[in-house]
């Protein structure tokens, strides 16, 4: 879990805008390991609520050495402390969080850690704390986007207009999708407001193309004990090519054509890729680099992942349509794109665009691949920050970002009041014509 604390002006907030960074940079990062927090409890002022859980304690432990890291932030909370029912200096907080996320609450995909954003409010006394699910955090992040920060695959044909919807497909751990459509007529701190909306895109169901696959899907089941279906995360993602792998290690008929006048190579392969796995070398990282070395087994592995990410990436296109771009994101891309996604002919390009009758949709669609690899840190900074404004202005505060609003509203008042006066002149003219053409009849009588 990786926590940064960011600093921001109240009085005075830059606009965040589309295409540009974060106005500010955090002031402090800090990583933590799950696995060390796992039967840890908040302890201090945040014990004061019941309950709590290594993520408590944790981000209490973070908040902890901010203080001491950062002179300000510590007098200002030694402050806070000193001042009941002062504000936290801590305005607003964004967690990304690996896992659905339903009334601001998340039960982590991987972890028991119940997360609630509420209780964290409660807990902290932070006035404003908001969970997304983390790939959602990642469409926030494309937000801030440079073009420093991507690679274009693919230009499309479409005709490219502000606020078009956009999506981003990622593969890391697991297999994130999410999509993104503007809010028409938005005001914020923000220019070209969007909202995000996270999917579990990664846990449908996978599609064999041929024969080999068909009996990979047939094991895979059998190791997941999941009689029924095999969800496209567990061919797509980094442990997915390590599943992928294995198979192959254990399919006869394709173990038999790989050593067919080929044995001492793969043998020797193996040997050495056994003796890597036996040292503790990351899997995934593995199979990559020995198929650089012609390892035909850590090639076929790569190939059946890659096709399938690109398939994966051209039904996030034909689903949604993103006009704005189909964003490429993750761990893996990074690390295998100039062999496995770049060329015109990589598996992955091959997967993106085979779609039968629909295959020119796909091709209309622009497709980048994203370098930056915080992108979902920089999404959560990126709501935290928007959070704060908006909640400011719920509140009745007046943002310098929104004088122009304010501007309009009065020339508006203005103008309602000269129609008044309009309306009453007339009012008034009209009765004096009636009283002359009332005196005029009584002369004449």
């Amino acid at each position: 879990m990786r926590f940064r604390l960011f600093p921001v002006d109240a009085s005075s907030p830059p606009a965040l805008v589309k295409g540009s960074p974060l106005p500010v940079d955090s002031v402090l990062t800090q990583m933590y390991k799950n696995a060390e927090w796992l039967e840890k409890r908040p302890s201090g002022d945040a014990a004061s609520l019941e309950g709590g859980n290594g993520f408590d304690a944790m981000f209490e432990a973070f908040l902890a050495q901010a203080q001491g890291a950062i002179p300000a932030f510590g007098a200002a909370c030694a402050a806070w402390r000193d001042a009941p029912g002062a504000q936290h200096p801590v305005l607003a907080a964004c967690f990304a969080i690996a896992g659905p996320v339903n009334n601001n609450a998340c039960v982590m995909t991987n972890l028991s850690w119940h997360i609630s954003g509420p209780e964290l409010q409660s807990r902290f006394q932070i006035p404003q704390v908001v969970l997304l699910n983390d790939f959602a955090a990642n469409g926030y992040g494309l937000l801030s986007l440079t073009p420093e920060d991507i690679i274009v695959l693919q230009e499309g044909t479409v005709d490219h207009h502000p606020g078009e919807a956009m999506a981003c497909i990622g593969a890391g751990t697991g297999l994130g999708e999410c999509y993104l459509t503007p809010i028409p007529g938005a005001t914020s701190v923000a220019t070209e407001q969007y909202s995000v909306w996270s999917s579990e895109g990664g846990h449908a169901d996978f599609s064999a193309r041929n024969d080999l696959e068909w009996r990979m899907v047939k094991f895979l089941k059998h190791k997941f004990n999941d009689l029924n279906r095999v969800s496209v995360e567990r061919v797509v993602s980094g442990t997915g090519l390590s599943n992928v792998y294995e198979f192959l290690r254990q399919d006869g008929e394709f173990m038999k054509e790989c050593l067919e006048g080929n044995e001492e190579t793969v043998n020797a392969h193996t040997h050495v890729f056994d003796e890597a796995m036996a040292a503790g070398a990351d899997l995934g990282a593995t199979i990559s680099e020995r198929a650089k070395l012609k390892d035909p087994v850590c090639i076929a592995a790569m190939e059946i992942m890659c096709w399938h990410y690109g398939a994966e990436a051209g039904t996030a296109a034909l689903k949604w349509l993103p006009a704005g771009g189909l964003f490429i994101a993750g761990g893996v891309v990074t690390h295998i794109f100039e062999d496995w996604i770049a060329p015109a002919d990589s598996p992955f390009m091959r997967g993106l665009t085979d779609k039968g009758r629909l295959s020119d949709a796909v091709r209309h669609v622009p497709v980048s691949i994203v370098l930056k690899d915080t992108i979902g840190q920089t999404g959560a900074a990126y709501m935290a920050y928007q959070t704060f404004f908006e909640h400011r202005k719920t509140a009745g505060h007046t943002e310098p970002a929104a004088a122009e609003e304010s501007e309009v509203a009065r020339l508006r008042a203005q103008v309602q009041r000269l129609q008044t006066m309009i309306e009453s002149g007339t009012t008034l003219a009209q009765q004096a014509m009636r009283l002359a053409r009332s005196s005029q009849s009584g002369t004449e009588r």
